[in-house]
Order: structure tokens, then sequence, then C-alpha cells
């Protein structure tokens, strides 16, 4: 047993094997860090099978056109106050508006912004079951 003990101390001490975790670390943190954007569309997600539920049939497709045109006519609310436009969809109003959602000093309030990138997550998971 004791030699055991030796050897696996001697493996984790090994120069190679220190530098190799540090690589894999650094590797795994990065990789954390460019997917940390997920976090933020699964707690919309939730939301979206709290209000529509998770069974993908007629009531919940029927449920969750309500509730994507819903956030899309209060974006076209937002936008009309700011613009004087509307918009088709979520997507297009971001198109033409990145510079003012990216701006700090934009025309957007904090809330705003962050309706917005929430009825954009909601729209991209509409586009993708409504095919």
């Amino acid at each position: 047993m004791n030699i055991k003990k030796y050897e696996i101390k001697k493996i984790l001490s090994s120069p190679i094997v220190i530098v190799l975790m540090a690589i894999f670390i650094a590797f795994n943190c990065l990789i954390i860090s460019e997917n940390s954007y997920c976090g933020k569309e699964l707690k919309v997600l939730n939301k979206i099978v709290d209000k529509v539920g998770y069974k993908i049939d007629d009531e919940m497709l029927s449920n969750f056109s309500e509730l994507y045109n819903e956030k899309l006519n209060k974006v076209n609310e937002i936008s009309s106050k700011k613009y004087y436009k509307t918009y088709k969809s979520i997507g297009e109003f971001l198109d033409e508006n990145q510079f003012d959602m990216g701006n700090k000093n934009g025309k957007f309030s904090k809330e705003e912004k962050q309706f917005i990138k929430e009825a954009k997550v909601i729209e991209s998971y509409y586009i993708l079951i409504d095919k």
C-alpha cells in the first residue's frame, strides 16, 4: 500500500503532469467563459416552458404563438416610442438598431434592453419550433 502512495505522489509531482493540468484548466476556463450566454438563454427557456408547457402539441404552439406576438407587440411599442417605426420581427428590429442596443448612452433603458434580448431568445425558439 505504501508503494502505491509513493508512486501516485511521484506522478502528481512530475513537472509534465503539472504543466498539462494547468493547460487543461486554462482551456476549460476559456470554454466556460465563451459559453456563459447559455445560462441566460436557459433562464428565458425556463420562463417559456412555465408559460406554454413542455409538450409540443397544437395547444402549446398556439400558446407560444400568443406569447411571441405579445413580446413582438411590446417591442414594437418600445420602437414606436423611440423611432416612430414598427417591425415584422424582433430580429429585424435588432438588425437596424444594433448601435443603440450596444451603446450605454443609447436610447434604451437597461430594462428595455433586457426585455428586447429576452424577446429575441423567445423569437429564436419560436422560429425553430414553427418550422
